[in-house]
């Protein structure tokens, strides 16, 4: 009995070993792609059809961030609001500038959804969640307050001014009666004099605090004569700090400095929305990754790989184009555009990253088309998401296995 026991625990050691063996063994290969495939679970969480009840209907502007009680909070920009048919013809509908979720778990249920639109989140109009005529920048959750960054365009859609909106979080909800919304920063924007560029930050956040006390705010340098070419810039303010923005520093290639003109271009081509995530385990652990979608709407989503949240980053690599791009829409006179590709890891499953993009057209939105598509990425290069979440639950089903053998052993 005895020594058929060892011989089972070394047949389950020998298996543990090759399974991980399956992602060191890829630890030296990071020339290898990153691949991907298509999220269906977390498309299929927004496919709005034949919604009788006004209601959210789609939006695009996603962003996410994790709260407390296992919730997540969804922020959105441009929202269409009221009904919609089996086809996803929208009827008596309106378009909000913003609006916002809450999802209890991390699944992609739609029973576990609510969304907040209209004034306080009443959800009984169709106005603005936050009063202004404001779209969304990217969020974190610091002290029980959820921190949104919001612009004001201009007539030629370039950022006049990004504030700062804060909303209390009671139980991993936000309390959407009691936002407030902080003045102009000119920290946060600016536009020189010379008409050239102008400067915008809050098109992504990545909370380091944990790990070095600091939050992270990207931003762009955005040529004023172009709407797709901008260059990637990166701030940061101590998390105890974040709201007093006279505080906030940025990168200028050799060190942290004040002036905001003297930010340095960290990666090229971005989109006017994008992430930078720390991996926190595989092969990859301990780097960062940039994510975003060529030239704002190209339809060709990039990653670009660094050691710090300022970089230095990788050659970027197309790991996928959006299908949508160039397609009919759904009204039949409009043609889709695909934009503003990023990451969402407080929703990413162990080994990949869900990413998302935005789908658009220029003519009457269809729920069918106005709604983000998702995809997960893989951390492990050359290895798709799908094989990795195997391997993940093929190692923990024999840990507990062995565990459990190991008990059984010392009891007799």
């Amino acid at each position: 009995m005895v020594r058929t026991m060892k011989k089972t625990v070394s047949v389950l050691l020998s298996a543990l070993f090759l399974c991980s063996g399956c992602s060191f063994a890829r630890a030296a290969e990071t020339d290898e792609p990153l691949l991907c495939r298509e999220a269906e679970d977390w498309n299929a969480l927004f496919d709005r059809r034949g919604r009788l009840t006004p209601g959210w209907l789609a939006a695009d502007g996603i962003y996410t961030v994790k709260t407390e009680e296992n919730k997540a909070v969804f922020i959105f920009s441009d929202t269409l609001i009221g009904k919609s048919d089996e086809t996803g013809k929208p009827k008596n509908a309106a378009m909000a500038n913003h609006s916002a979720a809450v999802l209890r778990g991390t699944q992609p249920l739609p029973q576990h959804m609510t969304y907040y639109f209209g004034a306080n989140g009443a959800r009984w109009d169709t106005g603005n969640l936050f009063g202004g005529r404001y779209w969304l920048f990217d969020c974190v959750y610091l002290s029980h307050t959820l921190y949104i960054l919001a612009f004001e365009p201009n007539e030629t859609w370039k950022p006049r001014n990004v504030r700062l909106i804060s909303v209390p979080v009671v139980n991993g909800t936000p309390d959407f009666s009691r936002y407030s919304v902080q003045e102009a920063s000119p920290a946060l924007c600016l536009w020189p004099s010379d008409g050239s560029y102008c400067y915008a930050f809050g098109q992504g956040i990545t909370d380091h605090s944990q790990i070095d006390g600091y939050v992270y705010i990207y931003g762009y340098k955005d040529p004023l004569q172009s709407f797709e070419s901008r260059d990637l810039l990166v701030s940061r303010i101590k998390a105890e700090d974040f709201g007093d923005f006279t505080k906030l520093r940025y990168w200028n290639g050799e060190d942290w400095c004040h002036e905001i003109e003297r930010a340095a271009d960290i990666a090229e081509n971005v989109s006017c929305e994008m992430s930078c995530t720390r991996i926190a385990d595989g092969p990859l652990k301990g780097k960062y990754i940039l994510v975003y979608m060529h030239a704002c709407n190209s339809g060709d989503l990039m990653y670009a790989l660094g050691d710090s949240p300022i970089g230095p980053f990788s050659e970027p690599v197309k790991f996928f184009t959006a299908p949508e791009n160039g397609q009919p829409a759904a009204n039949g006179m409009d043609t889709l555009y695909a934009y503003n590709a990023k990451a969402h890891p407080a929703l990413s499953p162990e080994g990949a990253l869900l990413v998302s993009y935005n789908v658009n057209s220029s003519g009457e939105q269809y729920t069918t088309d106005y709604h983000p598509r998702f995809i997960y990425l893989s951390l492990t290069p050359g290895e798709e998401p799908s094989q990795q979440r195997t391997v993940s639950r093929l190692q923990a089903f024999l840990q507990k296995v062995l565990r459990f053998i190991l008990r059984f052993s010392k009891r007799h």
